[in-house]
């Protein structure tokens, strides 16, 4: 009795996914050898216990189709993927957050003003930019540092005001980040 339930549940499997694939196939040449293959498996799956019962010695059973994993296996082998996923994430972020990098840092170059970047990206759970720390320069490299004569700190303030302006509309526009995200730190 337990042989012809089997039969029965195989049967019935194989005929509603045979049946869905049909439903989900455009009209053309590719439905006949759907129906080709499915009406193979009908067949193994009447023949297979049949040949069971004729000749018990010999095991005609498809093992894909009646394989059980014991618990034990299962949580091993869930555990082992989801070490396997968070190894990829892992890698995934950090590679990430040096593409953000090096995207922001050639943005940040952009801006007339600006001589040398160098970012610092944060990302949130989701992937998102959570904070941005941008270090600058307003001086070419190799430059002498300038005396600083009466006036000249407001004019530098006035100047790093303007840039970080630019700075964070040109990064609320290409990434979505608010300014509140950003923390520009001018060297």
């Amino acid at each position: 009795m337990a042989v012809l339930l089997d039969m029965v549940r195989s049967l019935l499997v194989i005929i509603i996914l045979a049946g869905f694939l049909e439903l989900l196939l455009p009209e053309g040449s590719f439905r006949p050898w759907v129906r080709f293959a499915a009406g193979l498996f009908v067949l193994v799956a009447i023949l297979s216990p049949l040949l069971n019962l004729l000749q018990g010695e010999h095991d005609f059973s498809l093992e894909a189709w009646d394989y059980r994993v014991e618990a034990a296996e299962q949580r091993q082998v869930m555990k082992q993927g989801a070490a396997l996923n968070q190894q990829l994430a892992d890698t995934g972020g950090q590679e990430l957050e040096e593409k953000l990098n090096r995207q922001i840092e050639a943005v940040a170059l952009l801006i007339p003003e600006v001589y040398a970047v160098q970012g610092e990206v944060k990302l949130n759970a989701d992937g998102g930019i959570e904070r941005l720390t941008l270090r600058l320069s307003t001086q070419p490299e190799g430059a002498v540092e300038p005396v600083t004569v009466t006036g000249r700190d407001a004019e530098q303030k006035a100047l790093e005001e303007a840039i970080c302006t630019r700075l964070y509309t040109v990064l609320e526009s290409f990434y979505g980040l608010a300014p509140e995200q950003i923390e520009a730190v001018f060297e």
